[in-house]
């Protein structure tokens, strides 16, 4: 991998991956713990910081600040969804965890060296049916 060029890391990626990630918890009544990089400061853009706060009052959204370690959040989780390529699908990897990176936009190659053999989700179906598997969901 080239590394993902900072276009890819803009607000509507963001908010594309937490929309679709927040719709299939809904659906599924699931809970998502987002654990975010770093605490509101000058590196996280005001809008992304405000979508989260709208978002947390929803049932299906707890938001920890950056300075919860992401190890222990992954080691109490049934799954980890990461945005491409966070390291936390490899933490998440190495305690035995389910781990995929999902890319909202499905521009990413999925033999991109750069996921380290994580899986690479491309769109919002695969990503819920790679959830209801994970789950052993079925409908009612």
């Amino acid at each position: 991998s080239t590394g993902l060029r900072q276009e890819y890391l803009v607000l509507q990626t963001m908010k594309k991956f937490v929309m679709d990630v927040l719709a299939i918890a809904a659906d599924l009544d699931v809970l998502v713990i987002l654990k975010t990089k770093r605490d509101h400061t000058k590196y996280v853009q005001p809008r992304y910081s405000r979508l989260l706060e709208q978002m947390q009052k929803q049932q299906h959204l707890i938001c920890l600040p950056g300075s919860v370690s992401a190890t222990q959040v992954i080691k109490s989780s049934n799954m980890v969804i990461s945005l491409p390529f966070t390291s936390t699908a490899l933490i998440a990897k190495e305690y035995k965890r389910p781990s995929f990176y999902y890319d909202p936009t499905g521009v990413i190659y999925e033999g991109d060296i750069g996921a380290h053999g994580i899986p690479i989700l491309k769109s919002k179906n695969v990503l819920e049916q790679t959830v209801q598997k994970i789950l052993n969901y079925e409908p009612v």
